[in-house]
């Protein structure tokens, strides 16, 4: 597959349509990034403006990302829309303003940039395996999503073990409060009321 180029001719006048397939290594990214594990593909409308094109359309590709509470793999559909203005750059003070690229009588322009930035702009912040996720155990690594591990039910943060002490050495009685101040018992006779 061809880098990400978008052929304009320079006679161009009329509107028109252009579909570009392009895959993960011609965007580019950096290790570490989004993984793009299928082409993508990027459907443009191109008119010619005053001092340049205007380019609208959509972008769809899949990305591989993961979980950020449990890292499981997560396969996420970006489908965002286009709008971009090609004009004009100026390549330096002795050199006139020319476009991107020319090459024979088309103009040709790397979409790569434009399309990297898209996907970096959609991502989530946080993606999840699912609404519910549980994550990992802070304590073991365990996938909670599988199961419930034994050390989170014995481990207690020392931070916050005074105040179970505290807990513990509470009469039952100011246990079954309620922030009213009066307790439970109290309660359910006045309703039965």
């Amino acid at each position: 597959m061809e880098p990400v180029i978008l052929y304009i001719p320079r006679t161009t006048k009329e509107p028109f349509q252009r579909d570009i397939e392009f895959n993960g290594e011609a965007l580019n990214l950096p290790h570490g990034e989004p993984i793009v594990p299928e082409p993508g593909e990027i459907q443009l409308t191109v008119e010619k403006i005053k001092d340049g094109f205007f380019l609208s359309g959509r972008l769809r590709v899949d990305i591989d990302l993961e979980c950020s509470r449990c890292l499981a793999p997560v396969r996420y559909t970006i489908n965002e829309t286009v709008k971009h203005v090609l004009t004009r750059v100026s390549l330096g003070e002795e050199s006139e303003s020319e476009w991107s690229l020319f090459g024979g009588d088309d103009t040709e322009f790397n979409l790569a940039p434009l399309v990297r930035e898209l996907i970096l702009v959609s991502l989530p912040r946080k993606p999840l395996c699912r609404i519910d996720c549980r994550g990992l155990c802070p304590h073991c690594g365990f996938d909670l999503n599988t199961g419930s591990c034994e050390c989170g039910k014995t481990t207690t943060d020392p931070r916050w073990a005074s105040l179970a002490d505290l807990i513990q050495d509470t009469p039952e009685s100011v246990k079954e409060r309620d922030y009213h101040g009066s307790t439970k018992e109290k309660n359910i006779e006045d309703a039965a009321r």
